[in-house]
């Protein structure tokens, strides 16, 4: 009766409805966009069928299209992010999200608001065990140094700014000092990162999240002087401005050729830019882990997933073992 309300309508080039997979809001987006689609078949559907109850009211809908509007916006991060595997694109993604996040917490809509809520609790998870970790990976690209960390700041939190980046110094500073300690112990370096709870790397493109920002960084080195100092750290990121390096530049070539000139600074990089980017994900439920281990997932019935988890929950318990 759906698929001929469907034909009725000439709506037969839209894609099928489609159930989410809880825990994965891109699911939940592709849902809402293919229900919208089909909102005026679920209306004929009622006019035509007398057994058909389930047509959400208009509140309902209204509230799908609210939520759904404000899923695109992170739906348009992600394939930003996606498009490039710098790490600098990535952090101000993450920023993104937070400032995406923080604007819905203050949404005149309580189910939006309640939403906001439930994600910035997952996410200060995430920032709390990766934060610092992707500050580093960022503040080690000679051509962006400590720059995207301020802008990605700057945009989050606004004049409030300065008040958040003294911390990022402070941790920063406390890694670097472990690393200038155990400098005469060679294994010294895969302790201390595994300290930090870190986990990735990449390299810059895509000019999207980049417009503002070369704006803004073009501003603070027209109108600010940088204070010479002589702690390696320092120099690094506060004395000497960004490298002006070609387009195809490599990282860890250009940390290869001036470890000389910061030793220190050279063994933290070898450490962090070495963690592949994939590894910075935060700890997902085992369901969720389920769907995202293989996209033969996409289309399997919320049962039959819930019964993989069990079945490898089963042999992984220690009465099997």
């Amino acid at each position: 009766m759906f698929q001929k309300a469907i034909n009725q309508l000439k709506l037969q080039d839209k894609q099928k409805a489609s159930l989410d997979v809880p825990g994965r809001w891109d699911t939940t987006f592709s849902m809402l966009e293919n229900a919208l689609d089909f909102r005026n078949a679920f209306a004929y559907l009622e006019q035509t069928d007398g057994d058909f109850r389930v047509n959400p009211s208009v509140e309902e809908w209204n509230t799908a299209t609210i939520i759904l509007d404000c899923l695109k916006k992170l739906i348009l991060q992600e394939s930003v992010s996606n498009a490039s595997t710098g790490v600098e694109l990535y952090f101000l993604n993450v920023c993104g999200v937070y400032k995406n996040l923080i604007q819905w917490r203050r949404s005149q809509h309580t189910f939006v608001r309640s939403i906001a809520d439930r994600m910035l609790v997952r996410f200060d998870e995430f920032w709390n065990k990766f934060g610092l970790a992707l500050g580093i990976l960022t503040i080690l690209n000679p051509c962006f140094k400590l720059d995207v960390v301020e802008y990605g700041y700057g945009q989050i939190y606004g004049s409030d700014a300065n008040l958040f980046l003294p911390e990022l110094h402070s941790d920063l500073k406390r890694v670097y000092h472990r690393y200038a300690n155990d400098y005469s112990n060679p294994a010294a370096s895969t302790s201390t990162l595994a300290d930090v709870n870190c986990c990735a790397s990449f390299n810059p493109t895509s000019e999207y999240m980049f417009q503002g920002f070369r704006v803004w960084r073009k501003h603070k080195y027209e109108s600010n002087s940088l204070d010479s100092q002589k702690v390696e750290l320092d120099q690094y990121y506060l004395e000497q401005p960004p490298e002006n390096l070609s387009e195809d530049y490599n990282v860890l070539e250009w940390w290869h050729a001036n470890a000389p000139r910061f030793p220190i600074l050279g063994r933290m990089a070898r450490d962090f830019l070495a963690i592949p980017i994939p590894t910075i994900v935060s700890e997902s439920s085992a369901a969720e882990e389920a769907v995202k281990m293989s996209s033969t997932f996409n289309d399997a019935r919320p049962e039959i997933i819930e019964a993989l988890v069990c079945v490898r929950d089963w042999l992984e318990s220690p009465e099997k073992k």
